[in-house]
């Protein structure tokens, strides 16, 4: 047998209800990148009382060295290196939005 000659076994394709439960799984994972749900226990997302008081922009900074400094340390470094884009993407959005360009 060649490295080429592949033996495919119909049982290893994935049924509708594991599609399913995948892209629920990923769902979810992205949900604890973009509004966690422990973020939003009450009627207002943290981030949204944060920003409101004006601390918006110390709090993203703040947030992007933390991740920075622990994504290899916690168990989920894909995880926290998508909440530094997010943090990141958020920071570069208040430059943009403002006069500080």
């Amino acid at each position: 047998m060649s490295n080429y000659d592949y033996k495919y076994e119909y049982s290893s394709i994935p049924s509708s209800e594991d599609m399913m439960k995948a892209l629920e799984r990923l769902e979810t994972q992205k949900e604890m990148v973009n509004h966690p749900k422990h973020y939003n226990v009450g009627q207002l997302e943290a981030i949204t009382v944060i920003e409101d008081q004006g601390l918006g922009e110390a709090f993203c900074a703040s947030n992007v060295l933390k991740y920075i400094m622990r994504y290899k340390h916690k168990g989920t470094p894909l995880e926290d290196l998508k909440k530094i884009k997010w943090y990141t993407e958020r920071l570069i959005s208040y430059y943009e939005n403002s006069n500080k360009k």
